[in-house]
């Protein structure tokens, strides 16, 4: 089968969950004989994918670029089924396609706890692009469920696929990378860009001055608070860092705090799971699918549940910690790639 992907969402320099899933996929994917993948994009990426991607210039927006330029490009290629792996709505012009909603948090703030507050007419545009009957991947039966929560008549084909989590984080024998000098020797860390989901200003306040001698380094791009920013003794923003610098971070932090109140999948966790670190998350329902009973979830709005919380991931044993690894193995990028080629098949078929 001929797969184009829209690969779009990676022209921007950071690498949040959407762009690792674009990435990873398609890897994945282009992996399998019985598949041939393009993607596209409007600009030149760097670093380029690992399989063919065709750049598609123009200065378009990004809805009619794919409305316009890319159906016509994937056309042209002979593309069988194009995949969005955000939740844009993209044209069919002779082929089937999907995308993959991984969270709502982008609808706003008006709906609890999400990345911006906006006006009603921009609210109302992205309600009306997501409602759109279009076939549809979620990550996690979570997300699915507070998808039809909000959308009970939409009736297009829907399937929850999990994520996975790249191979090369379970190998112990990469070289470690050494961390900026500013580091501090005991940590806990949150990865991923900063933003409003990911209660900046809480964790400023919880982290005022270093808990029990653990301080708190945030790694990610965004804009981070003035709190983040102002030499609070016991806070690091580092912004973006590159996966060498994240893999060592995971390896030297004392535990991954996760604490999100929207989340669709949580890569992070998974990935600390993987080597061997603690995560302490924010009590989501999606942790029941992904973290299971292998990391530890608190009301992160409690001071006292929070602490607690905090010194038991700390004391994780070592038998914990290589339990939580052997989960996150189950948790592979060639099974959700397989999972994802037959959901396409099954569209190009109907």
């Amino acid at each position: 089968m001929k797969i184009g992907l829209d690969l779009s969402a990676l022209e921007s320099a950071r690498r949040t969950g959407v762009e690792r899933y674009a990435l990873q996929l398609g890897t994945a994917l282009d992996a399998d004989p019985l598949h041939a993948v393009y993607g596209y994009s409007r600009r030149t990426l760097c670093p380029a994918p690992p399989f063919p991607c065709h750049r598609v210039s123009s200065s378009l927006p990004r809805p009619w670029w794919r409305s316009l330029r890319l159906a016509y490009a994937a056309r042209a290629e002979g593309i069988q089924h194009l995949h969005a792996p955000t939740s844009a709505a993209i044209p069919s012009r002779g082929f089937t396609r999907s995308r993959c909603v991984h969270d709502l948090g982008f609808l706003g703030t008006d709906g609890g706890g999400g990345d911006e507050a906006m006006n009603r007419w921009e609210r109302r545009r992205r309600v009306a692009a997501l409602s759109r009957e279009i076939p549809t991947i979620f990550p996690s039966e979570a997300t699915r469920r507070e998808f039809f929560s909000r959308f009970s008549d939409w009736s297009a084909p829907s399937v929850v696929i999990p994520h996975g989590v790249e191979a090369a984080l379970f190998d112990d024998t990469a070289l470690p990378t050494a961390l900026p000098a500013e580091v501090p020797e005991a940590f806990a860390l949150v990865l991923g860009t900063c933003r409003l989901r990911r209660q900046p200003e809480r964790l400023a306040e919880l982290f005022r001055e270093p808990i029990d001698g653990l301080s708190l380094v945030w790694a990610g791009g965004g804009h981070a608070p003035p709190s983040l920013r102002a030499g609070v003794p016991g806070l690091l923003f580092l912004g973006e860092v590159d996966d060498r610098t994240r893999r060592s971070l995971l390896d030297q932090a004392q535990l991954l705090i996760m604490p999100s109140r929207i989340e669709g999948f949580g890569i992070p966790a998974l990935e600390a799971l993987a080597r061997r670190c603690p995560v302490l998350a924010q009590d989501l329902p999606v942790y029941e699918e992904t973290l299971g009973d292998h990391g530890v979830r608190v009301d992160f709005s409690e001071d006292s549940a929070f602490i607690e919380g905090l010194q038991r991931a700390r004391t994780f044993s070592a038998a914990a910690r290589e339990a939580g690894r052997q989960h996150a193995e189950t948790f592979t990028w060639e099974r959700s790639a397989k999972a994802h080629a037959e959901f396409f098949a099954e569209l190009s078929a109907s």
